[in-house]
């Protein structure tokens, strides 16, 4: 005999997570908000250019 959840999968699951990972992630003023977004695009630029130069050295092999 099998019981509900192993008949049906889509039953077990976890809950998905409703509030921020972050703490106070909500609480920060805009200008917080605007620096934290700057701060990340700078650090995505950082990945942009470590990817670059990864392609542009494998490709010089």
């Amino acid at each position: 005999m099998t019981t509900e959840s192993e008949e049906d999968p889509m039953t077990d699951r976890e809950e998905t997570q409703d509030a921020p990972v972050m703490d106070g992630a909500t609480e920060a003023a805009p200008q917080e908000k605007k620096a934290g977004a700057q701060e990340q695009r700078s650090a995505d630029a950082a990945v942009e250019d470590d990817l670059r130069s990864i392609r542009a050295y494998g490709e010089d092999r």
